[in-house]
């Protein structure tokens, strides 16, 4: 197999090599390139990710990439295992289904020599003690412990920051989500109510969007960072955008934050609480907090306060409740019938 087999892994699929691949099959993929607005920037970066990756492992044992046969596939299991948790192999194999149906194939992640080693694994992996990891939570006392540093700052990217933390919590956007909002999404209304409008979600792609209600603590650093970074007169504007060194905001209408640095934001917040001294792992990967911390701290807050699992989900934009339960099955175990019934 020569190199040019890795060239649609390293250049993100824009291009195929046509060597030993069916015609048919290439021009499925290149109408699915071609129509990749269909799909979020997260899951067209999460596709690259693993067809680089299975590309290169294909390249490194001389096998095919495509169209993927069962037997590489459990092997390229087996191989993912040693570096992975048993979630994130799963997220590759959907990745690389994903991209077989695009093409015209059957996935071979469901033959059931693939089938079967995924159950392996992952019955191996609980019986060793691995968990699922969670992002660690962003609950609404760590918002105020944020605020109270940061509240009124004249550092535009602390201002920016604390900003941002508000929004993610009030809302439980995702950080894309959060990223594409513009100043002329905002209504502050006469009667002080102040609402944002959301075009679309991860789960919501409809044209009406959603509309969702700010708390007087949310607009209040909203709108002081829209004050001081001279935004709140650009409508066209991204809420959220850099600042150099100078202290100074570069608006744009056209480019949003990197992912980078929406996560820096979040990791920000936890030095300027807690310092230096990082989280324990436990085993996860995540040492302060990140990306998805307001959306796992704002379900449990709600769980905590008895808010329904179905008003939860909506708040969230969830589609499945199992997402949501993995978030709050601490809090949810101290609420066992049993123990009710057991006079606990």
């Amino acid at each position: 197999m020569n190199d040019n087999l890795l060239q649609p892994a390293s250049s993100a699929l824009t291009t195929f090599s046509s060597e030993g691949i069916d015609q048919e099959i290439l021009r499925k993929l290149q109408g699915f390139i071609d129509d990749r607005e269909a799909y979020s920037e997260n899951t067209w970066r999460q596709l690259i990710s693993a067809f680089r990756a299975w590309g290169r492992w294909c390249w490194q044992h001389d096998y095919p990439y495509l169209p993927i046969q069962p037997e590489p596939l459990r092997e390229y299991v087996l191989f993912m295992k040693q570096r992975l948790a048993v979630s994130s192999v799963r997220q590759h194999l959907a990745m690389l289904g994903m991209l077989q149906r695009q093409g015209g194939l059957l996935p071979a992640g469901q033959h059931p020599i693939v089938t079967r080693v995924v159950k392996k694994i992952s019955r191996m992996a609980v019986e060793n003690g691995e968990r699922i990891g969670q992002a660690i939570p962003f609950h609404v006392t760590d918002l105020k412990a944020v605020a109270a540093i940061w509240a009124g700052s004249e550092q535009l990217t602390e201002a920016r920051n604390l900003a941002y933390l508000s929004i993610a919590y009030n809302t439980l956007l995702r950080m894309s989500e959060i990223s594409r909002l513009k100043v002329g999404d905002i209504n502050f209304s006469s009667n002080g109510h102040t609402t944002i409008y959301i075009g679309r979600t991860k789960t919501i792609i409809s044209g009406d969007g959603l509309v969702k209600a700010l708390s007087n603590f949310t607009t209040t650093h909203l709108r002081h960072w829209l004050i001081q970074s001279g935004l709140l007169n650009q409508p066209d504007a991204y809420i959220f955008c850099r600042v150099n060194k100078s202290n100074r905001v570069i608006s744009s209408n056209e480019k949003t934050l990197s992912a980078v640095t929406l996560e820096s934001i979040f990791k920000s917040g936890w030095l300027a609480v807690k310092g230096p001294v990082l989280a324990d792992r436990q085993g996860g990967r995540y040492s302060t907090w990140t990306g998805h911390s307001a959306r796992v701290g704002a379900a449990q807050d709600m769980a905590k306060n008895d808010v329904s699992l179905p008003k939860i989900m909506h708040e969230g934009t969830w589609k499945k409740p199992e997402t949501v339960m993995r978030y709050i099955r601490n809090l949810e175990a101290s609420k066992s019938a049993m123990l009710d019934i057991l006079g606990e």
